[in-house]
């Protein structure tokens, strides 16, 4: 755990400092508050994208279902064209994908066969067209093949009554295509979880709208009703209230009857017009996690309210963004029975890295080519202010330098965590 000073302000003038958390320590403490969802729906495939498998998936019939061609070619009996080279055998018939005649290959004979069709009874390997001289009544082979070469065996990729997909794994194409090649036409998956978002700040004005002094525009509401539908939430609300403790107090816990999570924005620094950690508590909450050794979004509060997960982003919004990204979506995935590992590697950057020593710090970045040895290379500012959004543009993930680093080289290889998409 990461010493660091945080003072949070519990009453009338009085102050504690205490450690805290480092971002993986946070998230760790934050999953214990999930109670994963147990209502699930059926839906057809094709509306099953990003969707959590709540029961597994098994092979209805063998796959493939018979014997079958790999390649375009010639069927025949390998035990024919053992000797001298060419070989020439004559040409019995042709098979297609979705020839349902049961075929018996004659002596020194072969089928003319396309990918997917039926292997005929008594051949047993398959020799591409490309490799054989052929018209239409014969077949000349110039080389030996393997035996068994261009054969797709009954159920070589999946058996009867085989689990193919368990429960917690996210739908991707990939996984529909394999339920579907199981014989399934429908999955049951685990419901949405129901987040509600509420953005608090009186400076705040819905973008696009005339701006008057001391206004600025909305970026937290579209940019997280964005990213919580992309983690496969339902939105059921999303609302702003004005900086005043008993109204913030009197709408979280209305918000807590109706949703799972509860995501705020602004408000959970320890300023004296923030307002969101007293009127959480005021509302009946419990603070579990009260800032994190990160940079940006150190405010960042976990917590519990009745039975919905509160989630308190800091208002600025790249801070919003990064602190999303590392533990907002990962309890939405957790809801879900699903657990959300982040793809982190190790890239190089295209320009010297300079950071205050104090606290692990995340920069958007984006690849922009790779070195002789295989390593990715990152564009990613110098330094990077947290009011300013024009980093995420374009940007493939996040870079962390470590709290204790002071620079970092363009030959030092640097943690990149990669955006879930």
């Amino acid at each position: 755990m990461m010493l660091v000073k945080n003072r949070d302000i519990e009453g009338c003038g009085s102050t504690a400092v205490r450690p805290l958390l480092t971002v993986d320590e946070a998230v760790a403490k934050a999953l214990t508050l999930i109670r994963p969802m147990t209502a699930h729906e059926n839906l057809p495939l094709a509306d099953a994208l990003d969707r959590v498998l709540a029961r597994p998936v098994t092979v209805q019939s063998m796959m493939p279902p018979f014997d079958c061609s790999a390649m375009d070619g010639f069927a025949f009996r390998y035990a024919d064209c053992i000797g001298e080279f060419p070989r020439t055998l004559k040409i019995q018939d042709q098979l297609s994908a979705g020839d349902d005649r049961q075929l018996s290959l004659e002596a020194d004979a072969a089928i003319r066969i396309f990918t997917g069709a039926p292997m005929p009874l008594g051949a047993d390997t398959v020799v591409m067209q490309e490799h054989t001289i052929y018209d239409a009544t014969q077949v000349q082979f110039s080389q030996p093949v393997e035996l068994g070469n261009h054969v797709r065996r009954q159920g070589e990729d999946m058996q009867v009554g085989a689990t193919v997909l368990h429960a917690g794994c996210r739908m991707r194409p990939g996984e529909i295509a394999s339920a579907a090649a199981a014989g399934q036409n429908t999955v049951s998956v685990f419901c949405r979880p129901r987040v509600t978002l509420l953005t608090s700040g009186n400076e705040i004005a819905p973008a696009g709208t005339a701006l008057s002094a001391g206004k600025i525009w909305d970026v937290n509401t579209p940019m997280l009703l964005a990213l919580m539908k992309q983690a496969g939430a339902e939105v059921v609300i999303a609302t702003s209230v004005e900086d005043d403790e008993a109204a913030l107090a009197k709408q979280l816990k209305e918000l807590a009857q109706t949703s799972d999570l509860i995501f705020t924005t602004g408000g959970v620094s320890v300023g004296d017009s923030d307002y969101l950690r007293p009127a959480f508590r005021q509302a009946g909450g419990e603070i579990n996690i009260s800032g994190v050794a990160m940079k940006p979004g150190k405010p960042v509060c976990v917590g519990i309210l009745e039975n919905a997960v509160w989630l308190g982003l800091p208002g600025n919004p790249l801070a919003a963004f990064v602190t999303w990204h590392l533990i907002g979506a990962r309890l939405i995935a957790a809801l879900q029975g699903s657990a959300l590992r982040l793809s982190r590697r190790k890239v190089l950057s295209q320009t010297t890295l300079t950071h205050k020593v104090g606290r692990r710090e995340y920069r958007p970045a984006r690849i922009v080519g790779m070195d002789r040895s295989g390593l990715e290379i990152i564009a990613c500012l110098p330094a990077v202010n947290s009011a300013h959004l024009t980093p995420l543009i374009g940007a493939d993930g996040l870079i962390a330098i470590p709290a204790e680093t002071t620079s970092v080289s363009i030959d030092e290889p640097i943690e990149f965590i990669e955006f879930t998409r």
